[in-house]
């Protein structure tokens, strides 16, 4: 099993987003009743061996899974888009 499923449980109530911009990153917070349509999580503490399909189905009890990216060199982490 890829994940815990008590970690699913509850929202979190904090969330930091990052916003790319040329060669830097940038942190930013989000805000107060922002949408979270077009959302992208990312993921990271995976198995080597994760699949977009265990992904989608932690993921996709809690709402609408639009893409799932998973990183295969170097594995590990993905990307998930609302």
């Amino acid at each position: 099993m890829l994940y815990d499923s008590s970690l699913w449980s509850q929202p979190k109530s904090s969330v930091r987003a990052h916003q790319q911009s040329g060669d830097s990153l940038k942190k930013t917070k989000s805000k107060p009743n922002s949408s979270i349509m077009g959302t992208r999580v990312y993921v990271g503490g995976l198995p080597r061996d994760a699949t977009s399909r265990e992904i989608q189905d932690g993921f996709g009890r809690y709402g609408h899974v639009a893409n799932i990216w998973v990183a295969r060199n170097p594995p590990g982490f993905a990307f998930v888009v609302s």
